[in-house]
């Protein structure tokens, strides 16, 4: 791994769990994204300090683009998240990716 990682690589799982992410910020931030295939954002039915980072509901049905992009995209930080523009969103995921591996 250590290999991989000095020349800003990633392993297979985590190269694919990127790339779904970044596919799920398009899913979240694009307008021309299909209506089948969109995310769903938990709704808190309560003011909490918490409500303040994007969940994901990860829906019943297993081994789904929903299913598998809202397990990924909420074991971010909330700050990764929250980011709005998909460069720097694309850079904080590989980067969380990359840590999680140390």
């Amino acid at each position: 791994f250590e290999s991989l990682l000095k020349l800003g690589w990633l392993p297979v799982r985590e190269r694919r769990d990127w790339h779904l992410l970044k596919t799920d910020h398009k899913a979240l931030y694009s307008h021309n994204w299909p209506q089948t295939l969109k995310l769903e954002k938990v709704k808190h039915t309560r003011l909490l300090r918490s409500n303040s980072t994007v969940n994901l509901v990860v829906p019943r049905v297993s081994n789904t683009f929903q299913d598998t992009a809202a397990r990924i995209f909420n074991t971010l930080p909330s700050g990764t998240k929250s980011c709005v523009d998909s460069k720097s969103f694309s850079k904080q995921a590989f980067n969380f990716l990359k840590s999680r591996l140390l």
